[in-house]
């Protein structure tokens, strides 16, 4: 599950980010050090703003697949659009509130003092950004959700439509509008509504369970949207903080003033670049997001477990992989961005310094995005504001001083790798341990999950190993004070369900997996079933088969007696498809 998800967040990331992206590049290239240097100040502005989105994206995405893994698909449909009339709504207020307060926003990000003859060119830019706020976070919203459905399209054809509209409005306006940053900012906005416009036509034809329908607000629902999107939000207006720091002690560092200038535009442009090769890391940590609420909604421990090995092996992995790649042609990509040479010079040395961070970097991610995702609210807050706000701007500080401007760079490798010790040394001591394990991370309650000998779990690849597992969960049922009849019906249930599975959806050829999950809570017995086959909704099913039977018809359809025959004995049967995986939870 995480992995099909993984490639498609990366997706998603770079359409949040490439508007901005192709902008720094034309900017660099067409403009000068000196809108350089104002795109590099009003670069906050975009955390900020993704920081707002995140409160959104990844508290609607949270409780949906929190409630998809308790099998509440209608649920999760309502939250989606509620949160969808929320976004809208609040988004258009904050585009008002920036116009209205431009000129101190400006000043706040660092136009100001030696800096303040750049307060018009930023303050253009982002006047012109703030009209794109509603359309780039309605699609966000949207292609996140349909993620969990594994729809992965409709982020490539938003991102693709938007770039190519992007690089013509911004070449027209460098060529023949000349309309400076404002035409820049201009041209992304556009660029986003074009992308939102294929996004909506995308998920529109190619609709499945997630579907806008107009529903009444709950504020309770938007309450909990809000306190989970949050600790995410606070980390990235803490970069935004971070990043408007770094620039003025850049400036304060800095033996002149032109250095000072020259080394916010270097800073600019590593930034652009973060903006390119930080989507892996970011792309990892938001899949671990999404998973962890379907495991947390499950109330899976071992899964939850599972998730945070593998997300951290394959987030180390890759970042190590394209820091290596950046560290080696830093040069070429940091021309991209820019022309002068003596940004060049400060930049190259800033990236690579910046590419020691990037592997260090990645795990923290994961860390504050798995606490989110298991509703540690204050842990994720405390870990961002001590990460982003004390470590680093202390360690920018004190490197800048001591050091110079490439300490300021320096400090990102820096501050991560402490981050990282203060983590492990927190764990230790309050476990009281030096021998650290995976399990020391989980951070949940005591209470959490029910307890390993009430639960049997497995997998299963032929029709043998399904007979055999139907044998072992009557076992296992009998075994916790079922009586015979109930044992029966769930091992009827086991040998059905996964019959039908192995029968019909391992027939492709292709190579399957399904997971199998029992367990015995509060009196109730709960099977839950896995796979990664073709879609099919065996709920939706039986209700055809009941309609037609009602009609005086008789429908051949592949698995309706196994079906039929669990359907009549148990007391709940839940089906959703999320992130291209069939979920079936039955209750007896």
């Amino acid at each position: 599950m995480f992995r099909n998800l993984l490639a498609s967040m990366v997706v998603t990331l770079l359409a949040t980010t490439l508007g901005i992206i192709v902008d720094g590049i034309v900017i660099g290239k067409f403009l000068g050090v000196r809108s350089v240097a104002a795109y590099g100040i009003a670069g906050p502005v975009i955390l900020i703003l993704l920081a707002i989105s995140g409160i959104f994206t990844s508290g609607t995405q949270n409780m949906c697949a929190g409630e998809m893994g308790r099998g509440n698909a209608k649920n999760a449909n309502d939250i989606y659009s509620e949160s969808c009339v929320i976004t809208v709504g609040f988004c258009t207020i904050l585009t008002v509130i920036i116009n209205i307060f431009i000129n101190p926003i400006c000043r706040v990000l660092g136009a100001t003092g030696s800096a303040s003859y750049l307060i018009k060119d930023v303050a253009a830019y982002i006047r012109g950004l703030s009209f794109m706020i509603p359309g780039m976070m309605l699609a966000l919203l949207i292609v996140n959700i349909r993620q969990l459905e594994g729809d992965n399209l409709t982020a490539v054809y938003g991102t693709v439509s938007m770039t190519l509209v992007n690089i013509g409005l911004d070449l027209f306006n460098v060529y023949v509008l000349k309309w400076g940053l404002n035409g820049m900012a201009i041209a992304t906005t556009i660029s986003y509504y074009t992308g939102l416009a294929v996004v909506i036509t995308s998920a529109v034809l190619r609709e499945r369970m997630y579907k806008f329908h107009f529903v009444k607000i709950r504020w309770s629902i938007v309450k909990k949207i809000f306190k989970i999107g949050t600790p995410g939000a606070v980390e990235r207006f803490c970069l935004a903080v971070r990043i408007t720091m770094f620039n003025r002690i850049l400036v304060m560092v800095a033996a002149t003033g032109t250095l000072g200038s020259l080394a916010v535009a270097a800073l600019s442009v590593q930034y652009s670049i973060n903006n390119f090769f930080g989507v892996i890391g970011m792309g990892v940590a938001m899949a671990v997001l999404s998973v962890t609420g379907v495991f947390f909604g499950e109330e899976n421990k071992p899964a939850l477990k599972r998730l945070l090995k593998e997300s951290l092996r394959t987030g180390i992995l890759l970042t190590t992989l394209s820091a290596t790649v950046l560290f080696i042609f830093c040069p070429y990509f940091v021309g991209i961005f820019t022309s002068s040479s003596e940004v060049k010079h400060i930049a190259i040395n800033g990236v690579r310094l910046y590419c020691l961070s990037m592997p260090v970097d990645c795990i923290n991610s994961i860390i504050k995005s798995y606490l989110q995702g298991i509703r540690r609210a204050k842990t994720t807050y405390t870990f961002a504001v001590v990460e982003i706000l004390v470590i680093s701007i202390g360690c920018g500080f004190l490197l800048g001083k001591t050091i110079g401007i490439y300490g300021v760079f320096a400090t990102y490798f820096t501050a991560e790798t402490i981050t990282v010790i203060v983590l492990m040394l927190f764990v230790m001591i309050r476990d009281k341990t030096f021998r650290l394990k995976i399990d020391n991370f989980l951070f949940l309650k005591k209470n959490f999950d029910v307890a390993s000998y009430n639960v049997y779990e497995g997998s299963a690849g032929s029709m043998d190993e399904v007979i055999e597992l139907s044998e072992k969960t009557e076992k296992f049922c009998l075994e916790h004070g079922a009586d015979k009849e109930s044992a029966s019906i769930l091992a009827m249930s086991v040998k059905e369900m996964a019959g039908n599975i192995i029968k019909h959806g391992f027939s492709d050829g292709k190579e399957h997996q399904m997971d199998y999950r029992v367990i015995y809570k509060n009196g109730e017995y709960i099977l839950r079933l896995r796979d990664d086959c073709k879609r099919f909704n065996p709920v939706e099913w039986i209700n055809i088969v009941q309609g037609s039977e009602q009609n005086g018809e008789k429908k051949n359809i592949y698995g309706d007696t196994g079906i039929m025959k669990v359907k009549k004995f148990v007391k709940d049967i839940r089906y959703v498809n999320s992130m291209n995986t069939n979920t079936l939870i039955v209750k007896v």
